[in-house]
């Protein structure tokens, strides 16, 4: 039985599915070093079932996809129907017969223990309200000798530009202010240190991490407007309700805040990611 926050936390991520479909390709181009860490890492074969979790509106697990045929099949899920939905139909626009898209969730995953051979999951775990939780569930559903390949966020102080817009409305009281490292905030697992700790203590015994960085290039202060007030929820779900006035001042703060990044009419940056895989 999940709980009113829980269930309010799926209603939020339905309402962003739209957001993130339509910015799946800016994702995809960006964010293609650390995907490309998980699949080569993960190293699906023929025939395996894999599990992604967190699949958002699908585009990881549909690259694993391949990979496991003949035979295998991906089960990407999420716990929002709505991604889920959205992942449904990235899936049938690519032709893949062994997708299945699936409503699951990452603390409770309905599937038999020992039934999967990898996990894969982005962003997901420290998203979690009990990050133990889902962790042990990935243990559980996985058969000996399977593997996880998960990415979280490495610390705040390298990924500033990421979280540019979400940080500015926080300060100027647009938005309310979240500690973004305790569990479920962005930056909950963000060091070699704290991922070990929460995979020994799921039961994984062996595990290889490493930080990657991915290119965060915007090309005009109207590049970087799309991207932050439509991929965060708290900034695009608040947006149409400010006044002009915060409106503007939204504006002045975000473009001072991006200026150290500038580069010609754009801004260059870069993301980190914190990956492992674990067995």
């Amino acid at each position: 039985m999940s709980t009113p926050e829980q269930e309010a936390t799926r209603a939020k991520w339905g309402r962003m599915a739209a957001n993130w479909e339509r910015m799946r390709p800016r994702l995809v181009d960006v964010f293609e070093p650390c995907v490309d860490w998980l699949v080569e890492h993960l190293d699906a074969t023929p025939g395996e079932t894999i599990l992604e979790l967190a699949c958002g509106t699908g585009d990881i697990g549909f690259r694993v996809a391949p990979r496991v045929q003949p035979g295998g099949r991906v089960i990407s899920s999420d716990f929002a129907p709505e991604m889920v939905e959205a992942a449904r139909r990235f899936a049938a626009d690519l032709s893949l017969d062994n997708v299945e898209p699936r409503v699951l969730d990452a603390m409770a995953i309905d599937l038999p223990d020992d039934s999967v051979d990898g996990v894969l999951c982005r962003w997901g775990y420290m998203l979690l309200p009990d990050p133990a939780a889902g962790f042990a569930e990935t243990r559980r559903v996985l058969r000996p000798g399977g593997r996880v390949a998960l990415a979280t966020w490495a610390p705040l102080e390298k990924n500033r530009i990421v979280v540019m817009g979400a940080s500015v409305a926080g300060r100027l009281g647009l938005t309310e202010r979240i500690d973004p490292h305790v569990p479920g905030g962005m930056f909950s697992i963000p060091t070699g240190e704290a991922m070990i700790s929460s995979l020994r203590a799921a039961g994984f015994t062996s595990w290889e991490i490493e930080e990657v960085e991915c290119p965060w290039p915007l090309a005009s202060f109207e590049d970087a407007w799309d991207w932050y007030t439509t991929m965060n929820s708290a900034v695009a779900e608040g947006i149409p309700d400010w006044s002009d006035d915060q409106v503007a001042a939204f504006d002045r703060a975000l473009r001072e805040a991006l200026e150290p990044y500038r580069s010609g009419d754009g801004y260059d940056g870069s993301a980190v990611t914190l990956n492992a895989v674990a067995s």
